[in-house]
């Protein structure tokens, strides 16, 4: 389901013509899943957590 929404999503951007190479996209819900740190609910998920992915951003 994750990857299928990414592929969905990176296509729509590519649609639009917004490069994709740098998007990440995190999967979360309303009880901090990977913000902080990475959870165990989604061992299948080993890359950015959301503030990781923004102090890319930022930095």
């Amino acid at each position: 389901m994750y990857n299928d929404s990414v592929q969905n999503v990176k296509s729509e951007l590519q649609r639009l013509e917004i490069a994709t190479g740098s998007i990440h996209l995190i999967p979360s819900n309303h009880q901090d899943e990977n913000f902080i740190g990475l959870s165990s609910k989604t061992p299948w998920y080993t890359n950015a957590t959301l503030i990781a992915a923004l102090d890319e951003v930022f930095s």
